[in-house]
């Protein structure tokens, strides 16, 4: 398989990184309100 017969794969990966650094911000944020709760939980 030659990659430089599909040009739309690069455009979908570029797309899934920027999708997955989003999707990764998130979940760091979540984790964190997740553990915030937890050590506010007496």
């Amino acid at each position: 398989m030659d990659n430089h017969n599909y040009p739309d794969a690069d455009r979908i990966i570029k797309n899934f990184r920027e999708a997955f650094k989003t999707t990764n911000g998130i979940l760091s944020l979540v984790a964190f309100f997740l553990i915030v709760s937890i050590v506010n939980i007496p």
